[in-house]
């Protein structure tokens, strides 16, 4: 599962499009490999008040 930001406004990429993929890893994040694909997507729009 791949998780997009900063994509800088550019145009949507295509399949097989070349990529350059980085990262600094302290703001990195693991999701559990045991959980299905949409665990931890629920949103609580109360928990930040």
């Amino acid at each position: 599962m791949v998780f997009e930001q900063n994509d800088d406004g550019i145009p949507p990429l295509a399949k097989g499009d070349s990529v350059k993929l980085s990262w600094e890893p302290v703001f990195s994040f693991g999701l559990n490999g045991h959980e299905d694909a949409s665990a931890g997507s629920e949103v609580n729009p109360t928990e930040d008040e």
